[in-house]
This record gives structure tokens, sequence and C-alpha cells, in this order.
């Protein structure tokens, strides 16, 4: 497997653990990793798919965690 695409996977992964591990302890340090974590997977999503597959994968991160944050 490439590691553009490992990258992309476990990153997106934990961004999302980290955020929803937020709201149960608060502070915004975990909030925060994970936001970065989550930006780091859009930019290895651009790394690992090339333009048009990285924006699609940045739009549906974006869309996906708001779908999320809506449900929550």
């Amino acid at each position: 497997m490439d590691l553009a695409l490992q990258i992309f996977t476990a990153s997106l992964v934990i961004g999302f653990m980290l955020l929803a591990v937020e709201v149960f302890i608060p502070g915004g340090v975990l909030g925060a990793l994970g936001g970065l974590a989550i930006l780091v997977s859009i930019i290895a999503g651009f790394f690992t798919f090339g333009p048009q597959g990285g924006l699609l994968a940045a739009v549906a991160i974006i869309v996906f965690g708001s779908v999320l944050f809506g449900v929550w």
C-alpha cells in the first residue's frame, strides 16, 4: 500500500477519534489535534488521489464531518 494512502487513512481515523473523545474530555487540545489530523488527511488525499480526487476527498471529509456534527 502506498505511504500517502496509509497516512491519509490513519490521520483521518485518528482525527475523527480525537474529535469524538473531545466530547467527553473537554479542553480543546484533543479537538485541535483532531482538526490538525483531519487537515493532514486532506493534504495527504491530494498526494494520494491527485487534484480531482483530493478535492473530492476534501469535500467528502467536510460534508461527512458536518453531518456527524449535526447528528451529535
